[in-house]
């Protein structure tokens, strides 16, 4: 697998299959809220919604900085950035962050 200066790409499981993750160093990972956001605003009335955006960006590739997204319904959520109209999920495991194709 592929390694970057800020991550290493190791084979991971999502939904039963084995699909390429990328580790992330917990330092590329950086607090960049939209304007609604500091307002105290919410994205949607509710707060659920398909793609809602986050006010996380993760380094990715090519060194450039993505939002990060988030589908939620219920009490359940699925964090995800798109690279090249691609989606991959996004898992914030303890000091380690996780981006793993969706």
């Amino acid at each position: 697998m592929k390694n970057y200066p800020f991550a290493e790409v190791k084979q991971g499981e999502h939904k039963g299959e084995l699909v390429p993750t990328l580790y992330i160093e917990p330092h590329n990972v950086v607090v960049k809220p939209l304007w609604w956001q500091r307002e105290g605003l919410q994205y949607t009335t509710s707060g659920y919604g398909k793609a809602i955006p986050t006010q996380y960006a993760v380094r990715c590739f090519n060194n450039r900085w993505c939002r990060v997204y988030c589908t939620i319904y219920s009490n359940i959520g699925t964090l995800w950035i798109v690279w090249k109209k691609q989606k991959y999920c996004v898992d914030f495991n303890g000091d380690d962050v996780n981006v793993t194709r969706c």
